[in-house]
């Protein structure tokens, strides 16, 4: 097992599958969620592109808070095309 743990594949019958960041729905459905989806998309695209060989490099750590689920923090190792290794931990 790597340091991704049960992050590194998507299972939608995961234990933990209800523990996902959403927008809300109905009338309490968040009002900048396209727009989210839009940067998260772009964000997402940019960084597969520069960097081909992402990696967590740690367990990413929740939010133990009740009503917001999110990450307070993702360790992740970079290895860009010119095959240098970076640590960044997304906050």
């Amino acid at each position: 097992m790597t340091a991704a743990g049960t992050f590194d594949r998507f299972d939608i019958e995961r234990a933990n599958a209800a523990e996902h960041i959403g927008f809300g729905g109905g009338i309490h459905v968040c009002i900048g969620a396209p727009l989210a989806r839009i940067e998260l998309e772009a964000s997402l695209r940019t960084l597969v592109e520069q960097a081909p060989r992402l990696e967590l490099a740690a367990e990413p750590r929740r939010n133990p808070a009740f009503v917001i689920w999110g990450l307070q923090a993702v360790h992740l190792e970079l290895h860009s095309k010119t095959q240098r290794s970076t640590s960044l931990t997304a906050r």
